[in-house]
Order: C-alpha cells, then sequence, then structure tokens
C-alpha cells in the first residue's frame, strides 16, 4: 500500500507522459503486491468448498467498488483539484494499510 499510496503522490508533479512513467511504476507495483493478497484473504473467509463462489463475489464487490469509487473521486477533483484528491487518496491508502496492520495482529 506504501508503494500505491507514492504512486498517487508522484502523480501530483506529473505534467507530461513521461510523467506519469514513475507513477505507474509505483501503482503497477502496489497493486502487483495487494490484489492477490487481498483476494486471497476475503476468499479465505468462504468454506473450502465455496471459495471459487466467494472469490466471484470479492471480485463483483471490487467492480462495483471501483464504479462508485471512480465516481466519487471525479466529484472530489471537481469539488477541490486533482493535488488535494491525490493527496487525499494516499493518506487513506496509508490509513487503511495501518488499520490493518492492527487489526492483523490483533487477531492472532
Amino acid at each position: 500500500m506504501s508503494l500505491f499510496a507514492a504512486g498517487l503522490l508522484a502523480l501530483i508533479p506529473a505534467h507530461t507522459a513521461w510523467g506519469l512513467l514513475l507513477p505507474g511504476l509505483l501503482m503497477g507495483a502496489g497493486h502487483c503486491f495487494v490484489f492477490p493478497s487481498m483476494v486471497e484473504l476475503a476468499a479465505a473467509r468462504f468454506p473450502a468448498d465455496q471459495r471459487g463462489v466467494g472469490t466471484s463475489v470479492i471480485l463483483g464487490a471490487g467492480d462495483v467498488g471501483m464504479l462508485l469509487g471512480f465516481a466519487t473521486i471525479g466529484e472530489m477533483i471537481r469539488a477541490t483539484s486533482y493535488a488535494t484528491t491525490l493527496a487525499a487518496l494516499a493518506a487513506i491508502a496509508i490509513i487503511s494499510a495501518l488499520a490493518f496492520a492492527v487489526t492483523n495482529r490483533a487477531g492472532e
């Protein structure tokens, strides 16, 4: 999540196509680490014989979240600015990662 947050922050000064290279690499690497592990963690909550259905539900919920999230991000950009929105999203990513780390350790 820290790579993803760093990518969001690296988007703020990007004003050219070449300026998207570093943010893209950081966010791509962040997604590469987070996506499979989050799907696995969520699917593990389903009984073993229902994990395929569980994975489908999780991926479908992610699609609904993107639909609603992207519209919300668009409204945030319209109401404030790209820089403010990207900084807020980076903060949300870091806070989410910290909350996961704290709650995951408490559950052990």
